[in-house]
């Protein structure tokens, strides 16, 4: 009875985890595929196309947890000014973020931030260089969590 106990806690423990860490399944966004699209409708605008940092995926990816944490769904400038320089992004001069939830593709996301004025400035926003995108699948009414950081350091 032990061994059969020993075997199935740990796979119980792996039901339980994965979906709760892992984003699977038909309606999974790809930060990739998200900041292509961003990309993709700067150069429509005939704007300089941002390059992926890790860096900011990571703020990205902090944030989201963040926001799962708190279970408060909006922006936070005091923690988004802290975490540049934990993640190591030093010498910003401007970080800007978009959030999203429930939307099922990248491209209904990317369109629906772009219906939007606020978020639109920010995505448009020409002194923009860098940018980081995450996103989470999440099992309650939420759908997919999606952040989008945005940055440009100072030149020293």
């Amino acid at each position: 009875m032990k061994k059969i106990i020993k075997k199935i806690i740990p796979i119980i423990f792996l039901i339980i985890l994965i979906p709760l860490t892992s984003c699977q399944g038909i309606y999974c966004l790809n930060r990739t595929k998200i900041e292509n699209k961003i990309n993709r409708q700067r150069e429509i605008k005939n704007l300089k196309t941002l390059k992926p940092n890790h860096k900011l995926r990571k703020i990205a990816r902090l944030r989201v947890n963040e926001i799962i944490r708190k279970n408060e769904y909006r922006h936070n400038l005091n923690s988004l000014q802290k975490l540049p320089n934990r993640v190591g992004y030093k010498n910003w001069e401007r970080i800007g973020e978009i959030i999203g939830r429930k939307w099922k593709s990248e491209k209904a996301l990317v369109k629906a931030w772009k219906g939007s004025k606020t978020h639109r400035r920010e995505m448009f926003r020409k002194k923009y260089k860098d940018i980081g995108c995450y996103s989470k699948r999440l099992y309650n009414n939420w759908g997919n969590l999606t952040v989008c950081i945005f940055g440009v350091r100072n030149n020293k």
